[in-house]
């Protein structure tokens, strides 16, 4: 968590210093990105624009930006003090997490998960679907249709007017 919140502490910082116009412009590193966007137009001068690309692991903020034919140009302030964060917080998880492998100490302490009190044990349910008995009272089906229809056809009855 604190390294996290030092890595977001830097970003805000060099941010801040973006918005307040606080840099050189010798400070700024050109980063050309190829764009594949057709029917799109140049543009002649720089714009400005704020973000954060990281590319091979360097950080950095970009201030303006510009569309030439087919290259994305960025101007770019690095980050290094969040590059320096970020490898120091690689170089901590491996030291403690023992990710290199080289620590062969005999006498270093382990780490257990003896602790039965906080593992959480499911128990388990089966369920099964309800059983409903069927009783049979008669033993057969009856069934009543009545005759609700006329056989034949009579003749129908005279038209009085």
């Amino acid at each position: 968590m604190l390294f996290g919140y030092l890595i977001r502490q830097s970003s805000h910082q060099l941010v801040y210093k973006i918005d307040k116009h606080i840099y050189q412009d010798k400070d700024l590193v050109e980063i050309k990105i190829p764009l594949r966007v057709p029917y799109f137009s140049s543009w002649s001068d720089y714009e400005p624009f704020e973000g954060e690309i990281t590319i091979n692991n360097s950080h950095h903020n970009y201030v303006k930006r510009k569309i030439a034919r087919d290259t994305l140009f960025l101007l770019c302030l690095p980050n290094t003090e969040k590059d320096n964060l970020v490898a120091a917080k690689t170089n901590y998880d491996n030291i403690v997490n023992d990710f290199d492998g080289e620590r062969k100490d005999e006498n270093a302490v382990k780490k257990a998960n003896d602790f039965p009190q906080y593992q959480f044990h499911h128990p388990d349910y089966s369920l099964k679907p309800p059983q409903i008995s069927i009783t049979n009272g008669t033993g057969f089906v009856s069934l009543f249709i009545p005759d609700s229809f006329i056989s034949r056809h009579d003749i129908p009855p005279e038209f009085n007017s």
